[in-house]
């Protein structure tokens, strides 16, 4: 029910962005017919309705297409993504399981943790039972670490951040979505 409400929610953020950029590109036409003596702007001038139209038509079709990339799909009613890059996302499941699919080519399990950050290609995390781990996002090549001690010692050989910068899912998802990509962005 939520994933129904959420994408409903999502057209009509569509439609919303849609019209404002068909409007916004009208204009911007308009303005050039003006300036211009292109016929094909001289036209486009006469037929206002029909020259907004399949403008706003085709960004909505942009923007609905965008929404479910591997960049724009920030997840669907109580599922929630965040792309982390090289292929890679991070999802939640009812704000309370956090987790990664690793590449299954090379890996066959899925990584679940409480708090993490990503840094150089790097997911560095904790994980439920209290070990800490670095996850490579490039090679997806896993380290594991007993202690928050030994890994703070490894972060701290390789220039990944400690385990006191770690987040969780909730402050990752909205420093992502925020600003401008939940503005202009579906």
């Amino acid at each position: 029910m939520f994933t129904l409400i959420h994408f409903l929610f999502m057209l009509l953020k569509i439609a919303v962005l849609a019209t404002a950029y068909a409007t916004l590109t009208f204009l911007i036409l308009y303005l050039l017919s003006k300036a211009t003596s292109i016929k094909l702007f001289q036209k486009w001038r006469t037929k206002k309705f029909y020259t907004w139209l399949p403008i706003g038509f085709t960004y909505s079709i942009g923007l609905l297409i965008f929404s479910f990339t591997y960049w724009g799909n920030h997840g669907l009613g109580d599922s929630s993504r965040i792309p982390v890059g090289h292929g890679q996302a991070i999802y939640n499941s009812d704000g309370a399981f956090t987790y990664l699919y690793p590449d299954k080519k090379k890996t066959s399990y899925q990584l679940q943790f409480l708090t993490f950050t990503v840094s150089q290609n790097k997911l560095s995390a904790e994980k439920e039972d209290g070990r800490y781990v670095v996850f490579d996002l490039k090679t997806s090549e896993l380290k594991e670490f007993e202690s928050q001690a030994t890994y703070n010692q490894y972060a701290l050989s390789n220039s990944l951040p400690g385990s006191n910068e770690f987040k969780d899912f909730i402050s990752h998802y909205h420093d992502y979505w925020k600003g401008w990509r939940f503005y202009l962005l579906p």
